[in-house]
Formats: structure tokens, sequence, C-alpha cells
């Protein structure tokens, strides 16, 4: 249960992650 949680928490990192670089992305190329 706990692996599995851990693993639920990085994955949430990990997607919170690519939204934000996307979002920096947009933001970097349309000033």
């Amino acid at each position: 249960m706990f692996k599995k949680r851990k693993k639920l928490k990085s994955d949430l990192i990990y997607k919170n992650t690519k939204v934000f670089r996307k979002l920096f992305d947009n933001i970097y190329e349309n000033p």
C-alpha cells in the first residue's frame, strides 16, 4: 500500500512538472 501511494505521488509530481514546463515554454515563446 505504501509503495503504491508513493508511486501515485511521484506520478502526480511528474504530471504537474510536465504541465508547468508546457506553461513555461508558452510564456517563453510568447512574451
